[in-house]
C-alpha cells in the first residue's frame, strides 16, 4: 500500500455495492453506514487538499532554504573580502601614521590627519586647510581608507539584512508546512476512526445475514426430514461444510492453500515491506507469502504482481484471485468470496476481512496461474 505524505482520497470509495447486497440488515443500521461514508468522503476531500498545501508548502520550503544556503554562501565570500579589506584600511591607517609623523617633523601639519585616524572610521572628515598642505600622496591615501572603510560597512549591513529577510521566510514556510501536515494527521486519525466505524458495521451485517441463511436452511433441512420417512439403510444427514476448504468446486487447490494461508494470518501487525508471520505483511507481502504456501512464487511489489498475473472481470473473480487498486497498482488483497478479501492495507489495522471496496474502487482483477 502507499505510504508517504499519503493522499487517501483514491482510497476511501464507499462500499454501497456490498451494502445492497445485505438488503437484510436493519435500515437504521444501513443508514447509519450512508451517514459515514458520507462524512468519510468529506474528510478525504480535506485530506486531499491538506497534502496538496503540504506539497506546495515543502516545494516553497526548499526553496527558501537554497537561497539561504546562497547567501550564506555569499556571506562566506564577502567575509573574505572584508578581511582583505580590513588588512588594505590598517595597512593605510599605518600608512597615514607614518605620513602625520612626517608632516609633523616637516611642518607641523599633523594634527588634522591624526584626527581622521583617532575620529570614528564614517565620520572623519579632511579640513580645507588640511588639503591645501597635505601632498598628492596624502590625499589619496585618505580618500582610499574612507572608501573601504564605507564599503565595509555597506556590505556587512546588506548581507545582514538578506540573512534575516530569507531565515523569517523559511521559518514562515516552515512553520505553515507544520500546521497543514498537522491538521492531515488529525484528519487521518479521524478517519481511520470513522472506517473502523463502518467495517464494524459491515461485519455486524454480514454477521446477520449470515445467520438468516443460516436459519433458514436449518429449518428447510428439518421441514424435509420431518416429511421423510426414515430409513434404516439412510445414512442419518449431516449438515453443510462452510469451511474455507470448500469455498467454491472450481477453484483450484493452489488458490484455495492461498486463501487458507492469508486467512491464518488474521490479527498479524500491517509492517511497510513485511512478508513473514514472524514480523508482520505489507499487501504484497501477503500475497506474496500465502501463494509461497501453495508452491508458487509470487515478486513482492502489487504492480509486478499484476503484471504477473491474467486479467480476469469482476464476474469471473473466485476465491484466491487477486484484487488490484490504482492504475499502476499501488495495492493488493486476496478475493476470499462473498464480495470480501483478506489484506493488509494500514498500519492502524491488522490483517482483516473487509468488503473488497473497503480500500478504494479496485482497478483490476487477476488471476495466479502458476
Amino acid at each position: 500500500m502507499k505510504k508517504t505524505i499519503k493522499v487517501l482520497a483514491p482510497a476511501l470509495v464507499a462500499i454501497a455495492p456490498f451494502v445492497q447486497q445485505a438488503s437484510s440488515a436493519p435500515s437504521a443500521q444501513a443508514q447509519s453506514i450512508s451517514s459515514l461514508q458520507a462524512e468519510a468522503s468529506n474528510i478525504a476531500s480535506q485530506i486531499a487538499q491538506l497534502n496538496n498545501e503540504v506539497a506546495v508548502y515543502a516545494e516553497k520550503y526548499d526553496y527558501a532554504q537554497s537561497q539561504l544556503q546562497q547567501i550564506n554562501g555569499d556571506i562566506s565570500q564577502v567575509k573574505g573580502q572584508i578581511i582583505s579589506e580590513q588588512a588594505r584600511v590598517k595597512a593605510i591607517k599605518q600608512q597615514l601614521s607614518q605620513e602625520a609623523i612626517d608632516s609633523y617633523m616637516n611642518m607641523g601639519g599633523a594634527s588634522t590627519v591624526m584626527t581622521v585616524l583617532q575620529g570614528t572610521e564614517t565620520q572623519a572628515t579632511l579640513s580645507q586647510s588640511f588639503l591645501s598642505t597635505v601632498s598628492m600622496n596624502q590625499q589619496d591615501l585618505v580618500t582610499s581608507y574612507q572608501q573601504a572603510t564605507a564599503q565595509l560597512a555597506l556590505e556587512q549591513a546588506k548581507l545582514a539584512s538578506e540573512q534575516s529577510q530569507a531565515q523569517v521566510e523559511l521559518n514562515q514556510v516552515q512553520s505553515a508546512a507544520q500546521q497543514a501536515q498537522s491538521a492531515t494527521t488529525q484528519d487521518q486519525s479521524l478517519l481511520a476512526s470513522i472506517k473502523g466505524q463502518i467495517a464494524t458495521l459491515v461485519q455486524q451485517q454480514l454477521q446477520a445475514q449470515q445467520a438468516a441463511k443460516e436459519k433458514a436452511a436449518q429449518a428447510a433441512l428439518a421441514q424435509q426430514q420431518a416429511q421423510t420417512p426414515p430409513q434404516n439403510s439412510t445414512p442419518a444427514a449431516t449438515q453443510p461444510n462452510y469451511s474455507a476448504s470448500s469455498t467454491s468446486g472450481s477453484i483450484s487447490q493452489a488458490m484455495q492453500i492461498a486463501v487458507n494461508a492469508a486467512l491464518s494470518m488474521q490479527g498479524k501487525p500491517y509492517v511497510w515491506g513485511g512478508a513473514s508471520p514472524s514480523t508482520g505483511f505489507d499487501c504484497s507481502g501477503l500475497v506474496m507469502w500465502a501463494y509461497a504456501q501453495a508452491g508458487i512464487s509470487l515478486p513482492h511489489n502489487a504492480a509486478m504482481q499484476y503484471e504477473a498475473t491474467q486479467r480476469i472481470s469482476y464476474s469471473q473473480l473466485q476465491p484466491g484471485d487477486l484484487i488490484f487498486f490504482g492504475m499502476l497498482p499501488y495495492h493488493v488483497a486476496i478475493y476470499i468470496g462473498g464480495g470480501m478479501e483478506v489484506v493488509a492495507d494500514d498500519p492502524q489495522w491488522p490483517i482483516h476481512v473487509v468488503p473488497i471496496s473497503f480500500d478504494g474502487t479496485p482497478s483490476a482483477f487477476g488471476q495466479v496461474t502458476g
